[in-house]
């Protein structure tokens, strides 16, 4: 029984992990040193290898292009979690991001073809690995049942591209991009039902922490998109098509220390799991106002409603021996998301300040994800304005180093209206069952509280132009 509760909650924990928690729930800043150091106004003066991922049909925009390149995300959070009732309040916690950088890989030619360009490389989502304290005060942590790490997570995008030139001043391009990494999430769950098993549902008695990973995951995702330039105005549009997360999860636990579930035995420790990732279309707009000075503004959409739920089916999974009852084997399950779509809106500009030096700045607005009852410090996600600026500097005549430096503000929340509940698979919600009401006893809320966040970032890269002068 023991082993059976892990499998279940650790499972439940992985649904905020799989969808990031924060920026649209998957990405957390625009990608990429130069587009970032333009707020993500990066659609239709796209170019080189980052037009991997904003706009494909621009990859041939600047001709030959190597890039190696990293962004780091240092995201801080405080959580102060309150009760039922909105009285009494907890110790306040603080997370933060592992300090993981992320990558840019790539190459883009023309291959001296005539209107046609290709391109390759291995970027990675602007995901962060969220970490929350187990303990505070040697007291257990409030927001235990939420999260407590995403240690061992890491993705990667490898990317291939085309795009062509049929007329002059108007390009086509697509993308293949693929998924793929492990999952990783660490989380404290509870056996305690607060009625049979147990009084009161945060007994520490009743914790167990659990690891689950999702391993050896391959998602396939198409990308398309167009320029047409007419003078000096660009106009570009992209989109990255939706596409599912499918894998098998595996199962690590520490057990509970109440006796009551000694000798319970779980047989088999693995589940399906099925995720649903949204269609992303990007749109922008750009002047050049002179050699030195141009600006792009661009939208972006992020069609996050297709996450309702996730699926997860049990391999042949059974609790063996449990008193009273018996074996019985664990069936099918789908836990809620009710995601949101997130818009936002993206402006920025470059300024050629001397021939080896060229400046640039912008910023994004942002909606978050998740509305107050579906918040948790497992699902971060908030309004956001991320301001940024950056420079290219220009060694010799070929290569260039980019920098950029930025800061997400974003929207404290108070929630008061959680109705996400501390999961205790071995009482699982009755039908009818209102997840506004609270009785002595249920599950108790674990997403009311107030929430602080704000993030920097930083970057770096250098570009080989052997065909820019």
């Amino acid at each position: 029984m023991k082993r059976k509760i892990s499998f279940f909650i650790t499972i439940i924990s992985l649904v905020g992990l799989t969808s990031e928690t924060l920026a649209g729930g998957f990405y957390l800043t625009p990608q990429h040193t130069r587009p970032l150091g333009r707020g993500g106004a990066f659609v239709a003066g796209a170019d080189g290898v980052s037009a991997l991922w904003y706009n494909p049909a621009a990859i041939g925009n600047s001709g030959r292009q190597l890039e190696l390149g990293a962004n780091l995300n240092l995201l801080s959070a405080t959580f102060q979690r309150v009760d039922e009732w909105g009285q009494e309040t907890y110790p306040e916690v603080n997370g933060n991001a592992a300090p993981l950088p992320i990558p840019t890989i790539g190459y883009v030619s023309t291959l001296g073809i005539e209107g046609l360009s290709i391109g390759a490389g291995i970027l990675a989502p602007t995901a962060v690995q969220l970490r929350w304290p187990e303990t505070i005060n040697n007291d257990p942590a409030p927001q235990r049942y939420s999260l407590i790490s995403m240690d061992g997570s890491l993705l990667s995008m490898p990317t291939v591209a085309i795009a062509y030139e049929p007329i002059d001043g108007l390009r086509l391009g697509g993308a293949f991009y693929a998924l793929t990494g492990v999952f990783s999430s660490t989380t404290m769950i509870s056996s305690c039902d607060g009625g049979i098993t147990c009084l009161f549902p945060e007994d520490p008695a009743y914790d167990a922490l659990a690891q689950v990973t999702l391993e050896n995951i391959f998602a396939p995702i198409a990308g398309f998109g167009l320029t047409y330039q007419h003078a000096n105005i660009t106009f570009g549009a992209s989109a990255m098509l939706p596409f599912r997360v499918k894998g098998q999860a595996q199962l690590q636990t520490r057990l509970p220390s109440a006796v009551l579930f000694d000798g319970t035995e779980l047989d088999g420790d693995t589940a399906e799991m099925a995720i649903n990732f949204p269609l992303i279309a990007r749109t922008g707009l750009q002047i050049v106002f002179s050699e030195q000075v141009l600006a792009e503004l661009a939208l972006v959409y992020e069609g996050w409603h297709v996450q309702e739920q996730i699926e997860i089916t049990p391999n042949n999974v059974w609790i063996r021996g449990i008193t009273g009852i018996g074996d019985y084997q664990v069936g099918p399950m789908s836990i809620e998301r009710q995601m949101q779509d997130v818009w936002s809106v993206r402006a920025g500009g470059e300024y050629l300040f001397t021939q080896n030096l060229t400046i640039r700045s912008g910023f994004t607005l942002e909606n978050g994800a998740f509305d107050d009852p579906h918040l948790t410090p497992l699902t971060l996600d908030t309004e956001k304005a991320i301001l940024a600026a950056g420079l290219t500097y220009t060694i010799g005549q070929h290569w260039n180093i980019d920098a950029v430096l930025g800061h997400s503000f974003m929207l404290n929340r108070e929630v008061r209206s959680s109705v996400m509940r501390q999961m205790v698979p071995i009482r699982p919600p009755r039908p009818g069952d209102d997840p506004d009401v609270y009785e002595q006893g249920d599950p108790t809320h674990v997403g009311n509280g107030d929430y602080t966040l704000e993030a920097n970032h930083i970057g770096l890269s250098l570009r080989w132009t052997p065909d820019l002068n």
